[in-house]
């Protein structure tokens, strides 16, 4: 499959799919996201949840959805990727460790390119740990865990630079990604519903970005 089946991120016409990410299928999702980078898809959509992966040992995993996104706003090959990372493995293969999903994204240039955006809703933290990890346990001068700094860019946190803006009206609290969204009035899309945060997190850094050129200019 080429990267010229990349699709709008806005695209409504068809459902944007999760492909999940297991031991079975690494090596070759692996070399697809390799070349990702190189190819102009350098912002990086991350969303993650905490998930429960064997509940009588009280074993816990991070739940990661991936997505490629070049500057106009196309998405590498229409799809998102899922991984479950966890300091334990599991013999069905389906739960990957840290190392693994580092070298991963180390391989296609991610961790340490001042070229690469990293965009998350409240996931900088996993990502700063992902970096370095794949970095030999240090954070390269080019990305930071300071969420304004180029190369890092938690929308949870950007929001708050804009009034009336992910806050709920009625308790003045801060709201979730779809509270967001909506105050941005984006429309809902077609996707898999493990895809949905992540592809919203990334339209609404879109959408803010360019509120931000607005006022600039």
């Amino acid at each position: 499959m080429a990267i010229k089946c990349a699709r709008h991120i806005d695209d409504h016409t068809r459902n944007i799919k999760v492909i999940e990410v297991v031991a079975e299928n690494l090596g070759e999702e692996a070399r697809r996201i390799g070349e990702l980078v190189d190819s102009n898809f350098s912002i990086i959509g991350v969303e993650v949840n905490q998930v429960v992966i064997h509940p009588q040992l009280d074993r816990k995993a991070y739940e990661m959805v991936i997505a490629f996104m070049n500057p106009e706003g196309m998405l590498a090959y229409g799809r998102a990727w899922k991984f479950c990372i966890s300091r334990f493995t599991s013999d069905n293969g389906n739960v990957l460790n840290l190392k693994q999903l580092a070298e991963l994204v180390q391989s296609c240039g991610a961790t340490d390119n001042p070229d690469v955006s990293w965009v998350t809703f409240h996931g900088s933290d996993v990502i700063c740990r992902l970096i370095r990890s794949a970095n030999g346990g240090v954070i390269p001068s080019s990305i930071s865990g300071e969420s304004f700094l180029p190369s890092l860019y938690d929308v949870a946190l950007i929001v708050r630079r804009f009034l009336g803006i992910g806050t709920l009206p009625t308790t003045e609290r801060n709201g979730g990604i779809f509270d967001v969204a909506r105050a941005l009035e984006l429309k809902a899309i077609e996707a898999d519903k493990e895809a949905e945060r992540v592809l919203l997190t990334l339209r609404c850094f879109m959408r803010l970005a360019e509120m931000e050129s607005a006022v600039q200019w």
